[in-house]
């Protein structure tokens, strides 16, 4: 079978760390093995990005510091261009609805190149956090929508992810491709805990709860903090862990101190070594993912690699295919629900065991299984297939 030629957009990627740019990182490296891969992004000035089996295509650009999202001037970059145009693309896949994916559209439609495109935000939560108005906020929505319908296909994470957006004028017509990890289990999983318990002079007795994500206040993180300030009213044996850093790191961290909670969490800020953030996972007992914002959070596939249980809001794309209390648990967006939760799991930690097996067999998804990176492929194919097609039908018509 022919090697496709594939290009990955994002406008935001490298040092930020979060869902989009992992996802994208890490499908373009399994994609690596069976096509040729590009990744096309906005260059983050002074940065020296890591050699990848990939390569990496940078348009000239900023980050924004409100968002930390990227905003690239394709049109006035040659160097970029030249390189777009040199690269022979057989299809071109983006994951943010920003200035690159608006050029891209352009760019697929004058070279013939199928145009794909993942939705993986609600994105309404996020506009509505910005511009605090329900109405403008539902009007950022529809406008992102209008531009992933016009790519040759849209792809969607989650079934949720599909209806919610229904609302805001998403097309009909989507493939549902649901996401992949790259974390894969370990055989030393106690050594890598008393590591963890060790760098941090953690209790041995202590349960510990993971949350692993950008500090970000649209990520709900709120929650765990009044949960927490609920929680050790009844128990004080147990720890947060927050890996990731974000625009509302160091306020997150100054409400942790107001409310005299310090000694409950632990920050360790962004971690890129996925062997470290795998040490984190094994040290583990509970993950925490609050977040309503992702299409598909990425938080139980991660946990599950390890064999965790995850906390994860009901009737919310995180929740898609957790059954409570068997392979997972479910609480209602409440302080008080996420702490009773908790509570539950401290007091219940092998029943958390058993829940953390299933969630391994159920949810546990990872680009490293050659069936799931070829799913991907065969998709692509049918993708460039059905462009051909559509394109022979017009000039037939014409």
């Amino acid at each position: 079978m022919k090697r496709l030629n594939i290009l990955l957009v994002t406008d935001s990627f490298f040092p930020i760390i979060g869902g989009v740019q992992t996802i994208v990182d890490k499908s373009a490296v399994a994609l690596s093995k069976y096509c040729n891969v590009t990744v096309a992004t906005t260059r983050y000035k002074n940065y020296d990005y890591e050699k990848k089996p990939y390569k990496l295509l940078c348009c000239k650009g900023f980050y924004n510091s409100i968002t930390n999202d990227g905003m690239s001037y394709p049109s006035l970059d040659k160097k970029f261009v030249k390189e777009l145009k040199n690269g022979q693309f057989d299809i071109i896949h983006c994951h943010t609805p920003g200035n690159l994916y608006r050029y891209m559209l352009k760019f697929g439609k004058k070279n013939n190149i199928p145009v794909i495109s993942t939705i993986h935000n609600k994105y309404y939560e996020d506009a509505l956090k910005i511009v605090k108005v329900k109405w403008l906020a539902k009007a950022i929505t529809k406008s992102f929508m209008k531009i992933a319908n016009k790519s040759d296909n849209v792809w969607v994470i989650s079934d949720y992810s599909y209806n919610y957006l229904q609302s805001f004028g998403l097309r009909k017509d989507c493939l549902l491709v649901r996401n992949c990890i790259d974390l894969k289990p370990v055989e030393d999983s106690e050594k890598r805990k008393q590591e963890i318990y060790q760098k941090h002079n953690i209790s041995k007795d202590k349960i510990i709860f993971l949350n692993v994500g950008r500090l970000i206040q649209t990520k709900n993180i709120d929650l765990i903090l009044n949960s927490v300030k609920l929680l050790r009213k009844n128990t004080s044996n147990f720890i947060i862990i927050m890996v990731g850093d974000g625009s509302y790191a160091e306020e997150f961290k100054n409400k942790v101190e107001d409310n005299n909670l310090k000694e409950y969490f632990i920050f360790t800020g962004s971690i890129k070594d996925r062997n470290l953030l795998s040490s984190y996972f094994c040290a583990s007992d509970i993950i925490l993912f609050p977040s309503i914002i992702e299409a598909a959070g990425l938080g139980p596939v991660e946990g599950s690699t390890f064999k965790k249980p995850t906390i994860t809001i009901e009737n919310y794309p995180a929740a898609e295919g957790i059954i409570d209390k068997e392979n997972g648990f479910l609480c209602q967006n409440t302080p008080v629900s996420f702490c009773d939760t908790m509570y539950y799991c401290i007091k219940n930690i092998d029943i958390c065991k058993k829940v953390g097996e299933k969630a391994f067999k159920t949810i546990y998804r990872c680009y490293e299984n050659e069936e799931n990176i070829k799913e991907i492929i065969q998709n692509y194919n049918k993708e460039i297939e059905n462009y051909k097609n559509k394109k022979t039908l017009f000039e037939k018509i014409k």
